[in-house]
C-alpha cells in the first residue's frame, strides 16, 4: 500500500504544476561532482535535483555521512515538487527539475522499486 501511495503522491504532483502543493515521496538521491538526481519510487524518470542552500547543505551531509563514494545512491523520503521551468546546463541531460523543500528521512537501503533501470 505504500508504494501504491508513493506513486499516487507522485502523480498528483505531476499533474499540479504550478501547484505550490508538496507531498512525501520516496525515492533514490545520488550526489557527485556535477549530479544532484533523484528517481522517484515507482516510476522510470530521474531528475535533477534544486533545493535551497540550506536543503543542499543537509542532502550532501546526509549523503557524505552514509556512504563514503561519490555517485552511490541513497535512500529518500523527502518533499518536493517537479518544476515546469526551462532546463539547461546539466539539468537538460533529465527527464525534468525536482525541487527538493524538505529531507524526512535518509538511509542506505534503497528498495528495488526506487532504483533506476539501465
Amino acid at each position: 500500500m505504500r508504494h501504491f501511495l508513493s506513486v499516487s503522491f507522485f502523480v498528483a504532483l505531476t499533474g499540479c504544476s504550478g501547484s505550490a502543493q508538496t507531498v512525501p515521496i520516496r525515492g533514490a538521491y545520488v550526489f557527485g561532482h556535477e549530479v544532484r538526481s533523484f528517481h522517484p519510487c515507482g516510476g522510470s524518470s530521474v531528475y535533477w535535483v534544486e533545493a535551497s542552500q540550506e536543503i543542499s547543505d543537509e542532502l550532501r551531509a546526509r549523503h557524505a555521512a552514509l556512504t563514503s563514494v561519490p555517485y552511490r545512491q541513497i535512500y529518500v523520503v523527502v518533499e518536493g515538487m517537479v518544476s515546469d521551468e526551462p532546463r539547461s546546463g546539466f539539468a537538460a541531460d533529465y527527464d525534468g527539475v525536482f525541487t527538493i523543500e524538505r529531507l524526512i528521512e535518509a538511509g542506505t537501503e534503497v528498495p528495488g522499486d526506487c532504483v533506476p533501470a539501465g
